[in-house]
């Protein structure tokens, strides 16, 4: 068994350059050119891909070119993505989890709850992320969203930054989760940034010159020139042109384009008639594709901001405009094999988003009988509420209206920065209070058709309580007492008020009476009964009636007259 095949020890070996023969060979395998490697995945301007200094890490530098001057021009070499939502693999692990991710991005290509077929390489595959072999030692740990930025891919699942669990191979741009622990569901979001090399490959290099005279020696000493070159293909991956004299060979199956469009500096807060300037850029990302003409659109007015062209490899264009955007680049390429155009667009859409102004405040000042403590007031209590609103200083470029109030105020003229006003209420008031007050803006000339805001404080709402209570009584008072439970200066005069509490449970009452006098304890109906009535660790509950209801309170009365010098406290339990 020790000679059969293994593939952990033939991938091994293989990675030392050794060719594989059978499985115990690891000491005597002779050495060998075992890497097959295609044109395109070489790259020649990997001495231009900077080191450390990374410029971009933030999303509005997403799709941002690092170049470098050659030969007196403007190369890109890189180039930053800033979270690209990734695809999910059509497979799953049973449980809608998805390990593989993808890299997937192109015109009119939406990764949202779409899948892609493992067994099949999309046209539009982001390939080629640069890692961290690039960067300073440094900048070993540092991703591609850090403040100083590194080569490492940075990942996002449902907006939040995954360290661990997953890896990610640079060349081809999938993700991998390492365990079921750590796949995202089916339906998450997941983002990737980085930056990927653009700059040119082997198969993009031309080698030329004048045409020469070779003279071959064979073995046995004889010479001759060489007339003819005759290039046997036996892949279709490999593809042999000659023409006037130019010999070329194509390696591979040429990318498609897959221009992007990208901007800088556009204000989404604005109104619609604000001139705004911000830049555009549009790359044509012809792969190895060959440029036939390229045009940059204004699609909103049906213009042409530039173009076409056919040649370069992108448009830069400093903008002024006012209102919503829509842009679009065009990109016709030929293909180096055979020839044949495709047309390739995306649209750049900028929306404006004007923020609203900050919210007016509301005061208040409250003289209610027992207090106003966290807004609560108790049922049967009069008083008064002053109040106050104040427009925000903060317009915005908002037009400043007028004030109002959700309660009466003074005054109501136009253009009146603060307004106040003031409530009363009586014992028998039992509604809830709420005050809040409003700013009323408009656009003005600033936008068409013209807008209008209102903006609203946060409410201060006041609501009706009914606390415990508890006190001792004549006979000649319970039937009144029973009836006007709302009545404060009752329990005040001959109990107390616990004002605040509604839930009697773990409560200490004391009660201090003559004798003839019957105790009562009172609370919110909507509350719990009693399930003790301790003194000590006595119960008490069966010196009282059953509990009673009445107006929406729930009270306890001692079935006899009680009477004693000294208080006696009571600990309620529900």
């Amino acid at each position: 068994m020790a000679n059969f095949f293994a593939s952990s020890s033939k991938s091994n070996r293989l990675l030392q350059s050794l060719r594989y023969t059978i499985a115990t060979a690891d000491n005597t395998e002779a050495y060998a050119n075992v890497l097959d490697l295609n044109a395109t995945e070489v790259y020649t301007q990997q001495q231009y891909i900077p080191s450390s200094s990374l410029p971009y890490s933030g999303s509005s530098q997403h799709l941002e070119f690092i170049t470098a001057s050659i030969d007196g021009t403007d190369v890109n070499i890189a180039q930053y993505y800033h979270r690209v939502q990734l695809t999910r693999s059509d497979r799953n692990l049973g449980n809608s989890k998805s390990q593989a991710w993808l890299a997937i991005s192109g015109s009119g290509y939406d990764p949202s709850g779409e899948s892609t077929d493992t067994q099949l390489i999309s046209s539009n595959q982001l390939t080629d992320w640069l890692s961290n072999k690039y960067a300073a030692p440094s900048l070993a740990i540092s991703n591609a969203e850090a403040p100083t930025p590194g080569y490492n891919v940075s990942v996002r699942v449902n907006g939040s930054a995954v360290t661990s669990g997953w890896q990610f191979d640079y060349k081809t741009g999938v993700l991998q989760f390492t365990s079921e622990a750590a796949a995202p569901a089916t339906t998450a979001t997941v983002l990737v940034s980085g930056y990927r090399y653009v700059g040119k490959t082997l198969s993009d290099e031309t080698f030329g010159g004048e045409a020469i005279t070779a003279r071959v020696t064979s073995s046995n000493n004889s010479s001759g020139t060489i007339n003819t070159i005759t290039i046997q293909d036996f892949d279709n991956n490999v593809t042999a042109t000659f023409n006037a004299g130019d010999l070329k060979l194509i390696f591979g199956t040429p990318q498609e384009a897959n221009p992007q469009l990208s901007q800088s500096g556009f204000n989404v807060d604005r109104f619609n008639l604000i001139t705004d300037s911000y830049g555009l850029t549009g790359s044509f990302e012809l792969g190895s594709q060959n440029l036939t003409s390229a045009r940059l659109m204004d699609v909103t007015s049906n213009t042409t901001i530039a173009g076409p062209v056919t040649s370069g490899t992108e448009f830069k264009e400093d903008i002024t405009a006012v209102g919503s955007k829509t842009y679009q680049l065009q990109v016709t390429s030929s293909n180096p094999i055979g020839g044949a155009e495709t047309k390739e667009s995306v649209d750049l859409v900028l929306n404006l988003d004007k923020i609203n102004p900050s919210a007016p405040t509301t005061t208040v000042a409250t003289d209610v009988f027992l207090g106003t403590a966290n807004n609560q007031i108790e049922l049967g209590s009069s008083g008064s509420i002053a109040y106050t609103g104040s427009k925000s200083s903060t317009d915005n470029d908002w037009t400043f209206i007028s004030m109002s109030m959700n309660q009466t105020f003074f005054p109501t003229t136009l253009g009146t920065q603060i307004v106040s006003g003031s409530l009363s209420f009586t014992p028998s008031d039992t509604s809830n209070i709420e005050i809040s007050s409003s700013a009323h803006y408009d656009s003005g000339t600033d936008n068409n058709p013209i807008l209008n805001a209102k903006i609203t404080s946060t409410t201060e709402t006041f609501t009706r309580i009914k606390s415990l209570r508890f006190g001792a009584f004549y006979t000649s008072e319970t039937s009144s007492l029973e009836s006007n439970l709302t009545d404060l200066s009752l329990f005040l005069k001959s109990g107390s008020i616990y004002k605040g509490t509604t839930n009697p449970n773990n409560t200490t009452v004391s009660i201090n009476h003559p004798t003839d006098q019957f105790e009562y304890i009172v609370y919110d109906a909507n509350e719990s009964d009693l399930s003790e009535i301790l003194v000590g660790s006595f119960n008490f509950i069966t010196e009282f009636e059953n509990p009673q209801t009445a107006n929406g309170y729930k009270f306890y009365k001692t079935k006899q007259f009680k009477g004693t010098a000294n208080p006696i406290t009571y600990t309620l339990k529900t």
